[in-house]
């Protein structure tokens, strides 16, 4: 059977956005998320991370500066029984047209083969336009978080005040199913 999962944007979505900055001490985490991610957790959702991190690209940190403040991320929310299943992100310029940056499918592509996916089934949470047209590219669900940078986002399945009101609206439609 296929795993269901619900793609998270990182910055603006889980954490506050820290504006091309790896500088873990700018690094806020929103203090529902751990809940929401669990919550996502027991209903039995992988929940995957999919962020466009082209401050590498632009040489504002270096890759592994992503990587450590990722795995930072991730070791607050498991202090709190909150799990990430696995992190994606797209270290490229805008302008280098590769396939995995947002709103391309390249980072669910590769998740849907590592976990075994069913993406008409799954949700990209996040705050920006680019995650709600992944969601369109990809035929997944898409919720827009107002937590983050996006104004004038359209075409999202459900907007949601934040994080934990999106995972609350997931676990219902999947409990309606």
């Amino acid at each position: 059977m296929k795993n269901r999962a619900v793609f998270l944007d990182r910055d603006g979505t889980i954490n506050r956005d820290m504006h091309y900055s790896a500088d873990v001490s700018r690094l806020r985490v929103f203090k529902n998320a751990a809940t929401a991610i669990k919550k996502l957790n027991d209903a039995g959702y992988k929940v995957i991370v999919i962020s466009n991190q082209s401050g590498i690209a632009r040489r504002y940190f270096k890759k592994k500066d992503v990587e450590k403040l990722n795995k930072i991320i991730i070791d607050r929310l498991g202090k709190r029984k909150a799990k990430i299943d696995a992190v994606y992100f797209c270290p490229h310029h805008p302008d280098e047209n590769c396939s995995c940056r947002k709103p391309k499918s390249g980072m669910i592509l590769k998740a849907k083969k590592d976990f075994n996916l069913d993406i008409k089934n799954s949700y990209m949470v996040g705050d920006m336009q680019s995650d709600i047209d992944l969601a369109k590219n990809v035929g997944a669900k898409s919720v827009f978080v107002l937590t983050g940078a996006g104004i004038d986002v359209k075409g999202a399945d459900y907007t949601a005040k934040d994080i934990l009101y999106a995972a609350n609206w997931i676990v219902k439609q999947k409990n309606a199913d």
